[in-house]
């Protein structure tokens, strides 16, 4: 809670320190940043966390020399516009704080444009004053400078996060930097060129932020575009069309700047959303839907990068459930999908680390051990078997407890043995069969 009031109380003293001649903010990032911290810790959504940023907008206002009445009106406003903005988006079935398809962009746009409305709307009274300009030129500056900030800092909080990488894994050097290099360059031209149309000139290289990198790199591309564009009109470096811009002016500049973040926004959702609908795509083909293991298309893909290591042996073992046929036939086949998703689940927990588990089909699993030997290999294969057999499945309410035990086949792929896919396990699959003839519940190990 503390450093959510600091950061507002900053956030606040820099808006307030760009005020010119002490009137309004040019730039005004608390409300944003106040909704983003919200949106991603729902807890200060409370009356404790209410009233500590209540706290830190009146903190900053006063502390600087402006008079009661207007700090209050002016943190009322401010408020009331995060508020509408935060219900939108809290109760919108269309939003998700990833920002994954372009319902939730627009969303996001809609949540923007009704919390700066209502900002503005409430300041109006103040800003009329201040600005000494007419009730609809006072209402447009309050909600452009809103809004632009809505639109560039909020998707940059809502998507970057310590825990993971922005940048794509596995890229060339070049690569990776190429779009950023191109945006900088984008950047550089605008300035040079001058004029209305400069204002999207950084748009192609943005939406190549967006194709390339993930949405929290992409976030912060238009984040520092964004602010870059109005630092730069405000000192001279880009002119678009007015070497002294008026109020019209300025709020023309902030809403393009917010609008020209929708188009990058989308297109970093889409391709964010493609990428992980891919991924569940490939996890569900490689993938048993029963037991969560991996298929057996999914295990075989997997085998021939453990027996590249050609410099240790190999263990191999083949696992069948004993007696399967009786449970699904005596108890259902709910049951039986029961015991297999419970011997997948202790043979998971039992395994050594870098081990390879599959479920081949039906009832039969394999296991490849990398970097053991046929002593140790057999070893395990004891450990899962008395995993299997040491506590009776409980299958459903009702029932008795059920012993399954497993028969185990082991065998050891020496260093200089043939490693072939299609071969590899067939030692330990012929091993298998002996240990079900001879008695099951038991480990054979491959001569």
């Amino acid at each position: 809670m503390l450093l959510f009031s600091a950061s507002l109380f900053g956030a606040c003293l820099l808006g307030i320190f760009s005020r010119p001649d002490n009137l309004l903010a040019v730039i005004w990032p608390a409300n944003a940043l106040l909704l983003g911290w919200l949106l991603r810790q729902r807890r200060l959504a409370g009356v404790l966390g209410w009233s500590c940023a209540a706290l830190a907008y009146l903190a900053a206002d006063l502390v600087t020399g402006s008079s009661v009445e207007l700090t209050v009106h002016m943190a009322a406003a401010n408020l009331a516009g995060v508020a509408v903005g935060y219900t939108l988006l809290r109760h919108s079935p269309h939003f998700n704080r990833l920002l994954l398809g372009p319902a939730s962009v627009l969303m996001l746009l809609l949540a923007s444009l009704s919390a700066a409305w209502t900002s503005a709307l409430v300041a109006m009274p103040a800003t009329t004053f201040l600005l000494d300009a007419s009730h609809g030129q006072a209402l447009l500056y309050w909600f452009s400078a809103e809004l632009v900030w809505y639109m560039a800092l909020l998707p940059a909080i809502l998507l970057t996060s310590s825990r993971q990488s922005l940048l794509p894994p596995a890229a060339p050097r070049f690569w990776r930097w190429a779009p950023l290099l191109a945006l900088a360059a984008s950047a550089l031209l605008a300035m040079w060129a001058d004029g209305a149309g400069a204002l999207a000139f950084t748009l192609p290289a943005l939406l190549w932020c967006a194709l390339r990198y993930r949405q929290g790199l992409a976030a912060l591309c238009l984040l520092i575009t964004s602010i870059g564009t109005l630092y730069a009109v405000a000192i001279g470096l880009l002119e678009l069309g007015s070497v002294d811009p008026e109020l019209g002016d300025i709020v023309s500049l902030r809403t393009g700047v917010a609008l020209l973040a929708v188009p990058v926004l989308l297109v970093s959702a889409m391709n964010a959303s493609r990428e992980r609908m891919l991924k569940a795509l490939h996890h569900a083909a490689a993938h048993d839907g029963l037991t969560g293991l991996l298929s057996r298309a999914g295990f075989f893909s997997q085998l021939p990068t453990l027996l590249q290591d050609t410099g240790h042996s190999i263990g191999t073992l083949m696992l069948d459930i004993d007696l399967f046929k009786q449970i699904n036939d005596h108890h259902g086949h709910a049951a039986g999908d029961l015991v297999l998703r419970e011997v997948a689940q202790r043979l998971r927990t039992s395994l050594p680390d870098g081990a390879l588990l599959g479920r081949l089909g039906g009832e039969e699993f394999a296991v490849v051990l990398p970097a053991a030997d046929l002593a140790s290999s057999r070893q395990v294969a004891e450990q899962l078997r008395q995993r299997i057999d040491e506590e009776p499945f409980v299958l459903l309410p009702g029932l008795p407890p059920l012993a399954v035990s497993v028969s185990i086949g082991v065998a050891a792929l020496g260093e200089d043995d043939e490693r072939h896919v299609d071969t590899a396990l067939h030692p330990a699959d012929q091993a298998l069969q002996r240990a079900k003839n001879s008695g099951r519940n038991r480990v054979v190990v491959a001569p």
